[in-house]
């Protein structure tokens, strides 16, 4: 993670430190990217037995309850995550208030985020800042774009996910 030097991680580090357990992901609809991170996000934490954490998603649109994008369940089912269950919803300030950490995919969910509750202003971060990239780098929505754009979407989610999971629950030496 080249992130690991910056002001931001800085932070991200000192809230997981101080015992950071409810994890909310938000993006525009919270039918593609936010319930992909969540699904994997608990997929990881269940793999490594860590206990105590609460994982939800949520969109800054009111889409009724819509279930997750097709392919996103799909691509999440081969790597045996299961996400036919999901069901969309938006953003509202009792979530905020309840997470810990709060991972937005572009900048305008972070900076939705922190309009619907600036007190929680600290605790929100790209989600990108856990990854190889460079901090600021979004992740684009994949709605409605061709089949390999959803891959690599999801492919990157994976990747930043199993980083938070390792910052969450680090992986138990043998």
């Amino acid at each position: 993670m080249t992130s690991i030097g910056s002001p931001e991680f800085s932070r991200l580090k000192r809230l997981v430190e101080s015992g950071a357990r409810n994890i909310l992901f938000v993006c525009t609809g919270n039918v593609c990217r936010s319930p992909a991170a969540e699904y994997v996000l608990r997929h990881e934490l269940t793999r490594r037995n860590a206990d105590g954490f609460t994982v939800h998603s949520a969109g800054l649109l009111d889409l009724s309850a819509r279930p997750a994008d097709p392919k996103m369940v799909d691509l999440a089912g081969d790597r045996g995550i299961f996400m036919k269950n999901h069901r969309s919803r938006q953003l509202n300030p009792d979530l905020i208030e309840q997470a810990d950490l709060i991972f937005a995919m572009e900048f305008l969910h972070r900076d939705e985020a922190v309009q619907r509750a600036p007190a929680a202003k600290d605790k929100i971060f790209l989600f990108s800042l856990l990854g190889p990239e460079t901090d600021g780098e979004e992740i684009s929505d994949p709605l409605g774009a061709p089949g390999f754009i959803y891959k690599y979407c999801f492919n990157r989610i994976f990747g930043l996910a199993k980083n938070l999971a390792d910052l969450l629950a680090p992986p138990q030496s043998s």
